[in-house]
């Protein structure tokens, strides 16, 4: 068994799922579970204040296509390049976050792609525990 309890934050992850053979009569479409985390204490002042928390993983695809995998992973990372970018160009600031060890390169990938100037305001630390990222 790999899990005690599944769950899909919409019905296009639990068909999928299901596309695979997965045996997911059992397991709930519901919300995202971050939802239910507390809200951040900090209160902003000022646009100028924001800091964006983005999460970034080593996409290549939901099957993780051998032949699509490479080609999906650029397009993936050029799109996060210009969300990253435009949110700097605005003057805000970027928390790149990571759900797994996997996701590292990406994040490495990623950075090397910006072009914006101001990189000090891209902010990437391996939380150690989802409460260490919560408090960032």
């Amino acid at each position: 068994m790999l899990a005690a309890h599944r769950s899909y934050r919409d019905q296009v992850s639990y068909d999928f799922m299901r596309s695979l053979g997965v045996s997911a009569r059992c397991d709930a479409v519901s919300a995202d579970i971050a939802f239910a985390l507390p809200p951040a204490e900090d209160v902003l002042t000022n646009s100028a204040d924001e800091r964006i928390g983005l999460g970034v993983m080593n996409y290549r695809g939901w099957r993780k296509n051998a032949q699509d995998g490479a080609a999906i992973y650029q397009t993936y990372l050029n799109k996060m390049g210009i969300l990253v970018d435009g949110l700097l160009d605005q003057g805000r600031q970027v928390r790149l976050l990571i759900g797994d060890q996997g996701d590292l390169a990406a994040v490495k990938d990623l950075q090397s792609r910006l072009r914006h100037r101001d990189k000090g305001n891209v902010i990437f630390e391996p939380p150690a525990s989802l409460r260490n990222s919560c408090n960032r």
